[in-house]
C-alpha cells in the first residue's frame, strides 16, 4: 500500500506543475514521472508476494468481475468532470460587463465577489446529497442499481449540450456561456451536474462490491476508493491547460480590456477572447461524457433485493420461526 500512495503522490504533484509551473520536458518532472513509475513497479512486486493483496489481480482482469475495473474507469472520469466544473466553472467565470478593478485575478477582473463565487458551489452539492438520497431510496424499493446509475450519468452530457431552452436562442446551457449569461443558468447548471454526482457515486461503490468475495471487499474498495482523487486531479489540470493556454496569452487580453472603456468594441473582443477560451476548456468535459456512457454498457447487470421482496422475505423466515416454536412447544 504503501508503494501505491507514492507512485500516486508522485503522478499527482506531475500533473499539478507540468505545463503550468514547470514545463513538460523539465527533467525535474521527467524525473518525477520515473519516480512514479519506479514506485508503482515496486507495489507491482510487492503485491506478488504480499498474503492479503491491496489490488487483486483477478478481481481487475477476469471478465465476470468485470464490473470493478469499469467502476473504477468511471469514477475517474466522473470525478474529473465534477472537479474541474467546481474548481473553474463558478470560480474562473464568473459574468459581468466591465472590468474595473486592477487585481489579476479572473474574478476580480470579471466583477463578481468571491463569496458569491463560493456560495455558486452550494447548490451543486445541495442537489447531489437530495440526489444521492433519492437514487438510494429508489434502489431499495425497485432493486435497480445499473439503470438509476446510467440515468444519473446522462445528466452531464444534458448540462452541457443536451438541453434546449425555449424561447432561448441557446441550445445548451454550458456550450452557449458568454459575458453576458446570467447568475440563474450557472444555478441551473450546478443542480444538474449535482444530480449526476449524487445519483451516481454511491452507487458505483455498490456496483464494484456486489458479488465479490469477502476477503477480497476492502481491497477493491481501496482502489476504486482513490479513483475520484486521480479523477479530480487529472480534470482541473487538463481544463486548465485548455483555458490558460488557448489562447496562451488571455491574461494579455484582460489587461489590454482594461485600455479600453466598457461596451466598446475592443474591450467586447478581449471579453469574447477570454470566454471562448474558457469555453474550449469545456468541450473537454464534454468528451469525457462519451467514454462515461460507453463503459455502462458493458457493466454486468445488478439488482438488490427490492423493497417488495424483503418484507415477504422476513414474512417467510417469520412464518417458518413460528412453526418451529410451535412444533418445540408440542
Amino acid at each position: 500500500m504503501f508503494f501505491l500512495v507514492v507512485s500516486l503522490s508522485f503522478l499527482i504533484v506531475t500533473l499539478n506543475s507540468a505545463g503550468q509551473i514547470i514545463p513538460w520536458d523539465s527533467p525535474t518532472i521527467i524525473g518525477i514521472l520515473c519516480a512514479s513509475g519506479m514506485a508503482f513497479l515496486a507495489f507491482w512486486m510487492a503485491e506478488n508476494h504480499a498474503k492479503m493483496l491491496v489490488a487483486p489481480p483477478r478481481s481487475f482482469v477476469k471478465w465476470e468481475r468485470r464490473n470493478v475495473p469499469i467502476v473504477f474507469m468511471i469514477r475517474v472520469l466522473v470525478f474529473f468532470q465534477i472537479f474541474a466544473n467546481i474548481f473553474y466553472f463558478p470560480g474562473k467565470f464568473l459574468p459581468s460587463s466591465s472590468f474595473d478593478r486592477s487585481d489579476d485575478s479572473v474574478l476580480q477582473v470579471i466583477g463578481h465577489s468571491t463569496l458569491l463565487a463560493l456560495c455558486l458551489v452550494i447548490p451543486c452539492f445541495f442537489t447531489a446529497a437530495i440526489a444521492s438520497i433519492a437514487v438510494n431510496e429508489l434502489c431499495r424499493i425497485y432493486g435497480l442499481v445499473r439503470l438509476l446509475f446510467i440515468g444519473g450519468l446522462m445528466m452531464l452530457p444534458v448540462g452541457l449540450v443536451g438541453l434546449h431552452l425555449p424561447h432561448s436562442r441557446s441550445h445548451a446551457l454550458m456550450s452557449s456561456f458568454n459575458e453576458t449569461s446570467s447568475i440563474g443558468r450557472i444555478v441551473g447548471y450546478s443542480c444538474i451536474a449535482g444530480a449526476a454526482l449524487g445519483s451516481g457515486t454511491g452507487m458505483s461503490m455498490v456496483i464494484a462490491q456486489v458479488r465479490l468475495p469477502a476477503d477480497e471487499l476492502l481491497t477493491v474498495t481501496a482502489p476504486v476508493s482513490c479513483a475520484p482523487g486521480l479523477g479530480g486531479t487529472l480534470g482541473v489540470v487538463v481544463v486548465g491547460a485548455a483555458v490558460n493556454n488557448t489562447p496562451m496569452n488571455a491574461n494579455d487580453a484582460v489587461h489590454a480590456a482594461r485600455l479600453f472603456p466598457a461596451g466598446s468594441a475592443a474591450h467586447t473582443t478581449m471579453v469574447k477572447v477570454y470566454v471562448g477560451a474558457w469555453r474550449k476548456g469545456y468541450w473537454a468535459l464534454l468528451w469525457i461524457s462519451g467514454p462515461e456512457i460507453l463503459l455502462c454498457l458493458f457493466l454486468k447487470k445488478v439488482e438488490l433485493r427490492s423493497g417488495k421482496e424483503s418484507k415477504d422475505q422476513d414474512g417467510h423466515e417469520k412464518n417458518e420461526a413460528k412453526i418451529e416454536d410451535e412444533k418445540s412447544a408440542a
